[in-house]
C-alpha cells in the first residue's frame, strides 16, 4: 500500500496535518487551486493568555479573487508586518521552555523577506517535518501539470495515479464532497478518512487547548513534539 495525503499549503499548521504527513508515503502540496481569503493558507493561532489569538502573514488579493495559492504574493505595505508577528510569538512564548531553540529559525524565516505565501508555508512545514524527525516524500501539485477544468474528486484521483499512490488519507471535512468514494473505488483507490485521537501536550494554561499552531507544541515540548504527533 502506498499512501497519498493531498491538502493545501497552510501557515504553521495543527498538529493534525503533520498527524495525516506522517502516516503518508507521499504528501502532496495542492498548491494550484484557489486561495481562500478565510482560510488557513496565510494565517493561524497560538495560544495566549486570552484563548486563542490570530497571526496573519499579508497577501495582495485586491482584484485577484480568482488567484491559485502559488500565484499569492505577500505584502509588503506594511514593512513592519515581520516585526509585529515575531513580537507576537516573543510575548506570549518567551518563557516557554524551548522557544530560544525554535525562535533563531523563526525570526531567519521571516527576515529573508518571503515573496510568496505557498513557497513560505511549504518551506516552513518541510523544516517542521524535520523537526518531528517526519521523512515524507513531498511534491506539489502544480508539478503534475493537471488541467484546471477536472473536477476536483477526480482531481485528487488523477494526483493520487500521478504518483502511484494505491490509498488516499484524506482530512474528515473532504467527505462533504467525496462521500463514501465511489470514485476512488472505481479507480481501485482505497479511501480513509484520518481521526484525530491526539493526546494532550504540557501547555502552562489550563484548560488545554490543542487546535493551535504546531509552534504551540514545539515552543513547549522541544525535541519531544513527536510524541505528540
Amino acid at each position: 500500500m502506498k499512501t497519498v495525503a493531498i491538502i493545501q499549503p497552510s501557515l504553521f499548521p495543527w498538529r493534525g496535518y503533520f498527524r495525516i504527513i506522517s502516516r503518508s508515503h507521499i504528501f502532496v502540496f495542492f498548491d494550484d487551486v484557489q486561495f481562500d481569503k478565510r482560510g488557513w493558507r496565510n494565517r493561524n493561532q497560538i495560544v495566549s493568555n486570552q484563548g486563542l489569538q490570530w497571526f496573519t502573514v499579508p497577501v495582495i488579493t485586491k482584484g485577484k479573487f480568482l488567484q491559485k495559492i502559488n500565484q499569492t504574493q505577500i505584502s509588503y505595505e506594511d514593512p513592519k508586518w515581520t516585526k509585529k508577528i515575531l513580537q507576537t510569538f516573543q510575548s506570549n512564548y518567551g518563557k516557554a521552555k524551548y522557544f530560544s531553540d525554535y525562535f533563531p529559525w523563526l525570526e531567519q524565516k521571516f527576515n529573508s523577506n518571503p515573496q510568496n505565501i505557498s513557497d513560505f508555508a511549504i518551506e516552513t512545514t518541510k523544516d517542521i517535518c524535520h523537526f518531528l524527525k517526519i521523512k515524507t516524500e513531498f511534491i506539489k501539485s502544480s508539478d503534475l501539470n493537471i488541467p484546471d477544468d477536472v473536477e476536483r474528486v477526480d482531481r485528487l484521483i488523477t494526483i493520487c495515479q500521478r504518483v502511484s499512490g494505491t490509498h488516499y488519507l484524506s482530512g474528515p471535512s473532504a467527505s462533504e464532497y467525496i462521500g463514501e468514494g465511489l470514485k476512488f473505488k472505481e479507480s481501485n483507490l482505497t479511501l480513509e478518512y484520518q481521526t484525530y485521537d491526539l493526546p494532550s501536550y504540557p501547555q502552562p494554561r489550563s484548560p488545554f487547548i490543542g487546535e493551535a499552531s504546531i509552534l504551540d507544541l514545539l515552543f513547549h515540548c522541544g525535541q519531544e513534539s513527536h510524541l505528540y504527533i
